[in-house]
This record gives C-alpha cells, sequence and structure tokens, in this order.
C-alpha cells in the first residue's frame, strides 16, 4: 500500500533546499510513497513540481502576531484539513518557516513528521523551532556539519539523522563540452581562455566579495586568465546593494574586461562546462551542492574548511581546501591551480570520482529507509 507524504516548504523559488526536495519528490519510489506539496504561493519551485505531476495546495503561512492571532491558527487548521482530506500519513518539514505549523498541525492530525534541516542560518535554531526539532519524530541533516550546529543548539542527538543532499550526477557528466565552449563564446570569453567561476545566489555569506578580491590578484600574475560570476542576488535590498558593489569593485580593477556577471541562469550543467576551477568560497556552506555538481562536470574545486565542505572536498586529493574569508588563501590556491595543468587535471579526475557518493539514487533510498522507520514506529 502507498503511503502519502506531504513535503511543506513555503520557499517558491529554486534554491538548494527546494532542487533538492524536488528531485527527491520526483524519485520516491512509484507504488511505495506518494508525493504531495504544500507551499505558500505559485513560483518556480510549485511550477516544477507541477511539470513533474506532484499535486500541489498553497496556503498562507503568516507569521504570528499578538494582534492577530487567529490567522496564525487559522492557517494550522488549514494545514490540519490538508493533511486530512490528502489521507496523508507522514509530514516532511523542508524549511524553517513551516516548522511550527508542522508541529501544531501533525499532532492534531495524528501524522508523525520529520523536519529536513538544511541550513546554519534563517531561524532554524532559535528556541520555538528547537522545540518542534525535537517533538519530530526524526531530523534530517544535510551534513555532519549541520547535524551537529542541531545537537549545539538543544536538538537530541538520537533524533538526528546525516543525508546528503542529491545531486543528479550522470545530467552533469553527459553534458558535453561543446555546451561550454558555446557559453563562453555567448559571453565573451575566448573558447581557450582558463576560466575560475563561481556560482551561487549572491549574497556575503557565499564569498563572492573575497572571490573579487583573489580573482583581482590573480589576475595581475596571469594574463590569460578569465572569471565567471553567475547568479543572481538572494531575495532582498540588501543583496541587490551588495551586487552592486561587487561590480564597483571589478570597475576600479584594471581587468574589468575579465570578469563576466551573467545573473542567474538555468542551465548550470553547460555553465560548469565552461569553467576550469571552480571557487566555493562561502563562509560556511551547509553543505555544497555546487561543488558536487562541479566535480561531476570535470572541475578543479578550491573550497573552504568550513561548514559541510570538508565532508565533500579533502584537500589535496579531490580538491583544495582554504580558510574561510581569506583572500590571499584563495588566491594562493587558486593561482596554484592555473600554473599546475597537471594538479588540475589529477584534481578533476579524482572529483569525477567523488561525486558518485552523492547521487540521486542513494539519496532516495535512505530517505525512504527512514521513512519506513518512522511509520513503523508510530
Amino acid at each position: 500500500m502507498s503511503r502519502r507524504i506531504l513535503f511543506v516548504d513555503t520557499f517558491t523559488c529554486l534554491g538548494g533546499a527546494e532542487i533538492s526536495l524536488l528531485a527527491l519528490m520526483k524519485h520516491l519510489k512509484a507504488g511505495r510513497y506518494v508525493p504531495h506539496l504544500l507551499t505558500s504561493t505559485d513560483g518556480p519551485f510549485p511550477g516544477q513540481a507541477r511539470k513533474a505531476d506532484i499535486p500541489v495546495s498553497t496556503q498562507e503561512f503568516p507569521w504570528f502576531s499578538r494582534r492577530r492571532p487567529w490567522r496564525y491558527a487559522l492557517s494550522i487548521y488549514q494545514l490540519v484539513r490538508i493533511i486530512q482530506d490528502s489521507r496523508i500519513d507522514l509530514v516532511h518539514a523542508n524549511c524553517d518557516h513551516s516548522l511550527r505549523y508542522v508541529m501544531h498541525a501533525s499532532r492534531l492530525a495524528r501524522v508523525p513528521y520529520v523536519a529536513h534541516v538544511r541550513d546554519f542560518v534563517r531561524t532554524w535554531f532559535q528556541p520555538g523551532k528547537v522545540v518542534a526539532l525535537n517533538q519530530a519524530m526524526r531530523v534530517i541533516a544535510n551534513s555532519n556539519a549541520v547535524a551537529h550546529a542541531c545537537v549545539q543548539a538543544g536538538v537530541a542527538p538520537s533524533r538526528v539523522t546525516t543525508i546528503y543532499n542529491p545531486v543528479d550526477v550522470e545530467t552533469f557528466r553527459a553534458v558535453p563540452a561543446t555546451a561550454g565552449t558555446q557559453l563562453r563564446a555567448e559571453v565573451g570569453i575566448p573558447a581557450e581562455t582558463l576560466v575560475v567561476g563561481i556560482v551561487a545566489h549572491i549574497q556575503p555569506i557565499k564569498g563572492h566579495m573575497e572571490f573579487i578580491q583573489a580573482a583581482i590578484q590573480l589576475a595581475d600574475r596571469v594574463s590569460d586568465m578569465h572569471f565567471l560570476i553567475v547568479g543572481a542576488p538572494a531575495t532582498g535590498e540588501s543583496n541587490e546593494l551588495f551586487l552592486e558593489r561587487l561590480q564597483a569593485r571589478v570597475l576600479a580593477s584594471e581587468y574589468a574586461d575579465r570578469f563576466h556577471f551573467t545573473g542567474f541562469r538555468s542551465d548550470i550543467p553547460a555553465v560548469m562546462k565552461a569553467i576550469d576551477i571552480l571557487a566555493v568560497p562561502s563562509w560556511a556552506e551547509p553543505f555544497g551542492r555546487v561543488t558536487v555538481e562541479g566535480m561531476a562536470s570535470g572541475c578543479a574545486i578550491v573550497g573552504t574548511e568550513a561548514g559541510g565542505l570538508p565532508e565533500i572536498v579533502t584537500d589535496g586529493v579531490d580538491g583544495l581546501l582554504v580558510p574561510s574569508r581569506s583572500v590571499d588563501a584563495l588566491s594562493a590556491a587558486l593561482y596554484r591551480l592555473a600554473v599546475d595543468s597537471e594538479l588540475r587535471q589529477r584534481l578533476a579526475q579524482a572529483g569525477r570520482r567523488t561525486a558518485q557518493w552523492f547521487t540521486i539514487t542513494d539519496h532516495v533510498e535512505h530517505i525512504q529507509a527512514l521513512y519506513d522507520a518512522v511509520l513503523s514506529a508510530h
């Protein structure tokens, strides 16, 4: 008999958490688990779910207000109705904002829930959220670093399980090199030029300013090199202003013609094929999906020692790791790969092998085993 899983995520953009959840919902074993998505409104994420024939519901998730507490209570009641009307067996909370709604609604509807923690930031570890995490049947962390952060915040260690995010490794491996050549031509990069890239939502914690500063240092030492900055600002006016600061820093240098800001792109497999060295200079990456994507595509990786990246990259084996927020260390590592093509190729080849540890198939098997355990216990 199929079990019905309600996935709750109030964010409608396609960030890393939503991309991972979409992969899970698409690949759940037919006849064993049936996915249903609940989100806050329409957007790219629910749109992709609908294209995959996944049922999608929407409702408001208002912040609690002492002046209007009934709006908060009504949203919980609506969630209970969705659970009951859709005959849901298990609720899977995929974002911090949905967590307390899921806790209350699951208790009222008498169904178990699990919580999926995919980040260090936002409000995951506020006291009220930690209460909700401790009432979940299981807490899934997307890296050991995130699992440690959960325990440090007060979540019972017995509830926490690490399951790494899934990456569509085969899609990234299968993209032909010509896709990268075409993208280079599109943005004005010579075909034979060495390209260093960063692929991330533009915001300070992703290390863009450190990347720009390191790249300017590098441009002063290596003449035949271009820099690709792929991604749009994360939500919020401050991140729009941050992008302007990055662009101003580039324009103030002597090397503005070697920097290419592409904005948001949906063709990330082609982007990776255009990059020789992928920088992941995040201050503390909870997992590092883009790292695995770059590895699968054949990029040499330079990442930071913080967060979950050391669980993916072994320094000197399948990439290089540098201290977080160190411009000089980042520049030195990029320079080392730029001038040593043999090292660059060796790390890239090892990275392709490492990427195989993060396939969608393995991720889905681990998640379904967890669902089995939770439903059996309940």
